[in-house]
């Protein structure tokens, strides 16, 4: 492998992401560490959001409690296609430091708020 390619790690690679979601949920892991992974993030996500003055009380506990009471299966990947041109152009992508990256050369970015109407779902 060619160490000046932008080539992700597993931890940066939307792909095998999916993958590793798909495979512990298929495979019934109710220990899956990439699915506890993403509830802690959904709860991190909340509390950072309720900080900011985002979102209420009420939907901060509401979404702790889901992401608490979810089953395995409502974990299953979705897809995001988001253009690049646009949200590019409209000024929304930042740049990960160095540091934040998962490999100084793997090709990451940043979007902190998505509007709606910049991407598609796929499940």
């Amino acid at each position: 492998m060619d160490a000046l390619l932008p080539r992700n790690p597993p931890s940066s690679d939307p792909w095998l992401l999916y993958q590793n979601f798909q495979l512990d949920i298929r495979n019934g892991d109710h220990h899956s560490a990439i699915i506890e992974r993403n509830r802690a993030g959904i709860i991190r996500g909340a509390e950072s959001r309720h900080a900011q003055g985002i979102i209420s009380d009420d939907d901060r506990d509401l979404i702790q409690y889901m992401a608490d009471a979810a089953a395995l299966e409502e974990f299953h990947p979705l897809f995001m296609v988001i253009p690049y041109d646009r949200v590019n152009s409209d000024g929304l992508i930042e740049q990960p430091s160095v540091k934040e990256r998962a490999r100084a050369t793997s090709q990451e970015f940043v979007i902190r708020n998505l509007p709606r109407d910049h991407f598609d779902v796929w499940s």
